[in-house]
């Protein structure tokens, strides 16, 4: 039973917005419609290898940790945490490449870091090239955010946006540049879902 507040006259009195509420609002009535195209996209994606709630359709059923990663990669990008999204789908990825490696290659170890997963694949043809080095670009475009970098380090997206304000002549925002790595990380995760 709801305990409901009245005020002298028995009118019932309604809770009063606080400000932390109203600002949420906002943010979700401003970014509503981004927010439902990046959905779609997503939405798009999905084969029929893939389900609503993860990746179990595809063999990574146990893989508690690799479920989750497909699911939150895929709400980080809805809701536009760009650099999420690419944490997560590297993550995934990786996962999903160690299982894959070991299903297709008698190992006593699978190697222990992406780059000499992707040597592996590369050297053993254990998929196109085209593809390890699209998860590469990933890998690489991940790297500073996880890994302290030099300056120069020329996947950064200070460095990345320099060439392109050089190359274009205008002004690129970083959250377009992180939105468009995003969307090839998202792609990436569902184009290894289809080998």
């Amino acid at each position: 039973m709801t305990n409901i507040q009245r005020d002298l006259f028995g009118d019932e009195v309604k809770p009063e917005y606080d400000n932390l509420r109203i600002e949420l609002e906002l943010i979700d009535g401003d970014t509503f419609e981004s927010r439902l195209i990046r959905f779609k996209y997503l939405d798009n994606l999905r084969s029929p290898y893939t389900c609503e709630y993860g990746c179990s359709d595809v063999g990574m059923v146990g893989y508690m940790e690799a479920n989750l990663l497909y699911e939150e990669a895929g709400l980080a990008f809805v809701n536009g945490a760009f650099i999420a999204t690419i944490l997560l789908c590297q993550a995934f990825i990786e996962h999903w490449l160690t299982e894959y490696i070991s299903e297709k290659k008698e190992l006593a170890k699978i190697p222990n870091s992406l780059e000499r997963m992707l040597e592996l694949c590369r050297e053993e043809g254990l998929m196109h090239n085209y593809l390890v080095e699209q998860i590469n670009n990933v890998r690489l475009l991940r790297n500073p955010f996880t890994h302290p970098k030099p300056y120069e380090y020329p996947y950064s997206i200070s460095q990345r946006l320099a060439k392109m304000k050089k190359d274009t002549k205008r002004r690129p925002i970083a959250e377009d540049l992180l939105e468009q790595d995003a969307k090839n990380a998202i792609d990436i995760m569902h184009a290894i879902l289809e080998i």
